[in-house]
């Protein structure tokens, strides 16, 4: 005002006087303080403080920028990455298409529960695999299809909700709708809810056995309990953990995998297959003295032990473990090639990353 008169001052300052020019400044910085989107680098005079101050303002509006993309993600930071006990890898716990079961045989487990076997497939070496369903549920119809695809991602979504009391208590708390969101996007209907519902008692519901020339060498499932209850009007499922289970994620015998990576997989085989040569990668890893470059070789029968197939022919299902690979490797997932002579595949894998050893390991070299 004084240097350059009031024309100037009201074309600088929008305001015929100094009190009002201040006041509506005032007015601006107070706005700025109380707007939750507005970062703290967007403060008027943020220029004229001293360079200490600068450095401190732009590396905390930094780290809310990264948490806010983290936790944009399904399930928080931790949906970043899916993780799957080996259990479920190393056997057929899933079918990539929906298939309901016929029960066979009723048979009564060590605790005297009644469980219906609804199918059994025979390996090599008098071993097999049985699934069995529990008599809890009681959405029979729902609980007797086979695992597909989405029921692997309801269970992915309940652990990305594991807070630090679950490595003690098995117990994962996480409200019904955030599970929904977490599968099907911002879904409200009803239908969805009741949908969650159901996919829950089949995971509380199926058991899996393996059976090894007539013993019992293994028994374990997804849930061993799920309880309902409101909070502030808002449904709270109290999911437990299987106890086997959970002692894999104690251990640490599990596979992870960048989550983003599987959006891009279209193929259920696709899905299942890069899980399991994920584990295979990480395995020859900590190998030292093999090589990743190297091709490791895969026959027809370690697919068919780990994946229920929708069909017995061995040639089609070659073809869909063609396909699976060929998508893999053009979304540049864990392997780099792979060749296929008669039912024997030959695989080079990826090299691993420092990234993914910090974020998927560590890795307990052998």
């Amino acid at each position: 005002m004084q240097r350059f008169g009031s024309n100037e001052f009201k074309k600088q300052f929008h305001s015929l006087t100094v009190e009002e020019a201040t006041m509506k400044i005032l007015e601006e910085i107070e706005a700025w303080a109380k707007d939750p989107s507005k970062k703290m680098s967007d403060y008027r005079y943020i220029r004229e403080k001293h360079d200490y101050q600068v450095k401190a303002v732009l590396e905390s509006d930094l780290i809310v920028e990264i948490t806010e993309i983290l936790t944009s993600y399904p399930g928080g930071i931790k949906g970043l990455i899916s993780e799957e006990p080996d259990a479920y890898i190393t056997n057929p716990v899933s079918t990539p298409k929906k298939i309901t079961y016929k029960r066979s045989q009723t048979l009564v487990d060590q605790g005297g529960e009644q469980l219906e076997l609804l199918s059994e497939r025979d390996f090599e070496q008098n071993e097999s695999f049985q699934i069995l369903f529990g008599s809890q549920g009681s959405l029979e119809l729902d609980v007797q299809r086979a695992m597909d695809p989405i029921d692997r991602e309801v269970f992915g979504a309940i652990i990305n909700h594991r807070s630090t009391n679950f490595l003690k208590t098995r117990i994962i708390t996480v409200k019904l709708g955030e599970l929904v969101r977490d599968v099907h996007g911002q879904r409200k209907s009803s239908r969805y809810y009741q949908n969650m519902r159901n996919r829950l008692a089949k995971l509380r519901s199926l058991t899996f056995r393996l059976v090894q020339e007539g013993k019992e060498t293994a028994v374990f499932g997804f849930l061993d309990k799920v309880e309902y209850y409101d909070e502030d009007s808002t449904e709270i499922a109290e999911i437990t953990i299987n106890s086997y289970v959970h002692q894999q994620f104690v251990e640490r015998q599990t596979t992870k995998i960048y989550s983003e990576m599987l959006q891009g997989l279209s193929n259920n085989v696709s899905r299942s297959i890069v899980f399991i040569l994920q584990k295979e990668r990480f395995a020859e890893y900590s190998q030292e003295s093999i090589a990743l470059d190297e091709e490791q070789q895969y026959d027809y029968g370690f697919f068919n032990r780990r994946i229920t197939f929708n069909t017995r022919n061995q040639e089609t299902n070659m073809g869909i473990i063609e396909m699976a690979l060929q998508e893999i490797i053009g979304n540049n997932i864990c392997i780099k090639d792979y060749r296929r002579v008669q039912d024997v595949f030959y695989v080079k894998f990826l090299p691993i990353t420092d990234m993914e050893l910090a974020d998927l390991g560590p890795i307990k070299l052998q």
